[in-house]
């Protein structure tokens, strides 16, 4: 009996030190609304700059204007919307769970302490530090440890380090050279002006006598020349000499404006490059949109026109009765 009443004062000792442990802690230790977002009222419209580092490597998003976000270590090339999207999807609209942890041990455990982190990402505001927040380690799919600077409490939260590299070309627009099918109007490349009616119908001028549109072709080379993706800029200036120019086309878009390709080719490397009079850079594209665009013959793009049946029908009649009446006359057999 003495025993159990040893052991019950034991353990109402450690309540009581657990306790107030707990309540020394109160301030991290809260109920958390599922409502509350990590970053706060922080949004795109308080910040126009973002910072992203590691350990190795760091670079720097701007905002030139409402919409618009540049690379300035990349002669300002445009940030490609997608990435713009993370940010605000898995960055800004983070709500704010109940802790995992609080200590510096931890921090450091899940890197994420000021001097040893997966990734630090600030925003900022003219020169004025706004949030700066740290994403380490991760606890399991799709999931990863983070943690606000000057706050100790250490969350698991629906985030990725994959999707904040710190570098440029994780981040640039692939499809700044790219149009919309319903901003095109003309596309003039090769000796032929193909006319779009409407996204996915086509028209091109000067169509040889007997023959129409073949679209699936059409559709094809249009869709290779309008919707032309990069894998890297190198910049404003050429890197190729102009001889290496292998291609030129035109679109022109409903609102009267005309953007200019030209394609270069890299033969040592076997690469090709982009340049537009809409986007002053020369960019790495692949072979697949290319080849295509050199390739491609314009008999492809037509086919023959194909007479009704009925038409068919009546062609062979008239041929059959003209043959009849040409063929000469039998012979008489002698009656015996």
């Amino acid at each position: 009996m003495k025993k159990t009443i040893e052991i019950l004062f034991l353990l109402l000792f450690i309540q009581i030190g657990l306790s107030l442990w707990l309540h020394s802690k109160g301030s991290n230790l809260e109920a958390f609304s599922t409502d509350k977002k990590l970053l706060g009222d922080l949004s795109f419209d308080s910040f126009d700059e973002v910072s992203i580092s590691n350990k190795e490597a760091s670079m720097l998003l701007k905002k030139v204007d409402d919409s618009t976000w540049v690379l300035p270590e990349s002669e300002n090339f445009p940030v490609s919307p997608g990435r713009l999207k993370n940010i605000q999807e898995k960055l800004l609209d983070l709500k704010q769970s109940y802790p995992v942890a609080f200590t510096n041990n931890a921090a450091k455990q899940f890197k994420l302490s000021n001097s040893d982190f997966e990734r630090k990402i600030t925003f900022k505001k003219g020169e004025s530090v706004l949030k700066t927040v740290y994403l380490g380690t991760s606890p399991g799919f799709k999931k990863v440890y983070t943690r606000v600077e000057g706050e100790d409490n250490i969350y698991s939260v629906q985030s990725n380090t994959v999707l904040f590299q710190p570098k440029a070309e994780s981040w640039i627009d692939k499809s700044v050279y790219a149009f919309k099918d319903e901003e095109i109007a003309k596309v003039i490349i090769g000796g032929l002006s193909i006319l779009t009616k409407e996204p996915g119908k086509y028209l091109i001028q000067d169509i040889p006598k007997g023959q129409k549109e073949n679209i699936n072709e059409i559709r094809k080379l249009v869709s290779k020349a309008t919707r032309m993706e990069i894998t890297e800029t190198l910049g404003k200036k050429n890197p190729l000499p102009e001889s290496s120019r292998v291609l030129e086309y035109i679109i022109e878009k409903k609102d009267g404006t005309e953007v200019t390709y030209n394609v270069y080719k890299d033969s040592k490397k076997k690469e090709f490059l982009v340049h537009t009079s809409a986007v002053p850079f020369y960019s790495k594209v692949s072979n697949s949109f290319v080849d295509p665009l050199l390739g491609f013959k314009k008999e492809d793009l037509f086919e023959k026109i194909e007479a009704p049946k009925e038409e068919i029908e009546s062609q062979e009649m008239k041929k059959n009765a003209n043959e009849k009446e040409a063929s000469p006359m039998s012979e008489k057999l002698p009656v015996e």
